[in-house]
């Protein structure tokens, strides 16, 4: 009678352990886009104020979780692994981290600000895919331009940038979208000190 009785009370136990075990929920797992980029612009352009404008996401990119492309017309969802704030508002703050330091400029920063007047440029930035493949290659597609302080559009283009992830950790994916940011930044700097060298000349032309 002991041994059935021990035998029951083992049973009991296990069946409870794993019941328990069952209800547990994975913990969330946060991840942040970081600026990635350095001052190497072939001069810095400190008295030129920068206003970046709230980056536009396609609706699919605005959702919590990390995705990924399994395959044409598939994506998944990673469940217990996902942006510490909205994917929007980490890449206007990237980018315009990254625009300060490509420029070497402390005049750069997110709408709405007052704390920079007058404003010489706006970058408006749309993205409209922005993630990993089924090979790990992150792609960001977007389109951006750049608005003068008359309202007057002076530079829109499309642009494709990628970087590939060192693993399909989810950290190493988060890296190489950081990068791919950072090169979309980098085109964005250069078209930004075009415009201003160009407009200097023609004000010494003056």
């Amino acid at each position: 009678m002991t041994k059935i009785f021990d035998y029951r009370k083992l049973c009991a136990g296990l069946l409870f352990s794993a019941l328990c075990g069952c209800g547990t929920t994975p913990s969330s797992q946060l991840y942040v886009l970081e600026s990635t980029t350095s001052d190497h612009t072939q001069q810095a352009i400190p008295s030129v104020s920068v206003v970046v404008d709230e980056v536009v996401l396609r609706e699919y990119l605005t959702r919590k979780e990390l995705l990924r492309h399994d395959r044409k017309y598939q994506i998944s969802v990673s469940e217990y692994q996902r942006w510490a704030e909205p994917l929007r508002t980490n890449m206007t703050v990237v980018l315009a981290e990254n625009l300060s330091r490509l420029l070497r400029s402390d005049n750069v920063v997110i709408y709405p600000s007052s704390l920079v007047r007058p404003v010489n440029y706006k970058v408006a930035v749309e993205v409209y895919s922005f993630g990993p493949d089924p090979g790990g290659e992150v792609v960001l597609n977007s389109r951006w331009a750049i608005i003068d302080s008359g309202g007057v559009t002076v530079a829109t283009a499309r642009s494709q940038t990628s970087e590939s992830a060192r693993s399909y950790d989810p950290v190493d994916t988060v890296e190489a979208m950081s990068l791919a940011l950072g090169q979309l930044s980098e085109v964005i700097a250069q078209r930004l000190y075009d415009l201003s060298s160009r407009s200097s000349e023609t004000r010494d032309a003056l």
